[in-house]
């Protein structure tokens, strides 16, 4: 089971866990894959109530889901644990922790999708750390553990789920399988995030993007609907001008996205746009001043 709200990867398997559009771009998408709706829904709310009292109907939404998916054939529930392409969208510590309570009560594997987030990304060495009380029994990951200089990614799992696989061994290769130059240069990159402070740093800046992401919102009410950020993962929702909700669903291809994108690139700005957001993800070495710069950029941008 893996949510709307996603993306995985663009290989067939990694597609089909993928719950945004990009997965409809490929035939023969593999069966036994089964999407589930967010705690934070991009159109609407699962209650018009406190947080928590929607945190606690998506929950039940999802206990009701799996016991009419039968949870003897639910293997895992697979998960960005924040999600990163499609708008960086944190779920509230309450719901993880009920996600993993759920699939402690039916056995089913809790897999967490730590590509973009991990490594630092958040202000924690892998972003399931902000969920107190939670750990999952599989993480994937890769992008930040070479900083992207060489190709790697790679499975992390629970001590008793790797035991099994020691004594039971798949019979797959593969050609590029524990490549000492990627293994080298994961090494040397983790112990200089690690002596560097990069991870402290990201926290430290999370800060200085709320500032002035805020800001930025009372400069251009018009233009922009809501923001987030945690550690250096931020993203904008831009808003349209005469209805005042998204001007964009995320999978949209909208003009003025592509014009402000346009606009970022001639003024000297590189961010992803995507429907109608707008990521806030600076490298995590960034300063104060480099953030500044940055949205001084933005407001100029979006004018």
């Amino acid at each position: 089971m893996t949510r709307y709200r996603s993306y995985h990867g663009g290989t067939l398997g990694a597609l089909s866990l993928t719950g945004e559009a990009r997965h409809g771009h490929v035939t023969g998408e593999t069966n036994g894959f089964v999407k589930i709706f967010d705690p934070y829904p991009t159109f609407f709310k699962w209650s018009s109530m406190s947080e928590d009292e929607q945190i606690d109907i998506a929950l039940k939404a999802l206990h009701e889901q799996i016991i009419h998916e039968n949870p003897d054939t639910i293997a895992a529930i697979f998960m960005e644990t924040i999600t990163g392409t499609l708008g960086w969208v944190k779920p509230p510590t309450k719901y993880v922790q009920g996600l993993r309570a759920l699939c402690d009560k039916y056995n089913i594997l809790l897999v967490f999708d730590e590509v973009m987030a991990g490594f630092g990304r958040t202000g924690k060495f892998f972003a399931f750390e902000n969920f107190d009380g939670v750990l999952p029994d599989i993480i994937t990951f890769a992008k930040g553990i070479t900083s992207a200089i060489i190709p790697l990614s790679g499975v992390g799992m629970r001590e008793n789920i790797g035991n099994y696989f020691r004594d039971n061994p798949l019979g797959y290769g593969s050609t590029y399988n524990s490549h000492p130059v990627a293994l080298a240069c994961a090494y040397e990159n983790v112990k200089w995030i690690l002596d560097n402070n990069v991870i402290e740093n990201a926290k430290n800046m999370e800060e200085v993007m709320l500032k002035n992401m805020e800001k930025l919102k009372q400069k251009n009410p018009d233009n922009i609907l809501q923001y987030r950020c945690i550690g250096l993962g931020g993203a904008f929702d831009l808003k349209h001008p005469e209805t005042g909700d998204h001007i964009a669903h995320p999978n949209e291809i909208h003009p003025a996205m592509m014009k402000l994108k346009k606009t970022f690139w001639k003024n000297g700005l590189m961010t992803i746009v995507k429907g109608g957001l707008v990521h806030c993800a600076p490298p995590l070495i960034v300063n104060e001043e480099e953030i500044e710069e940055a949205f001084d950029i933005f407001d100029k941008s979006i004018k």
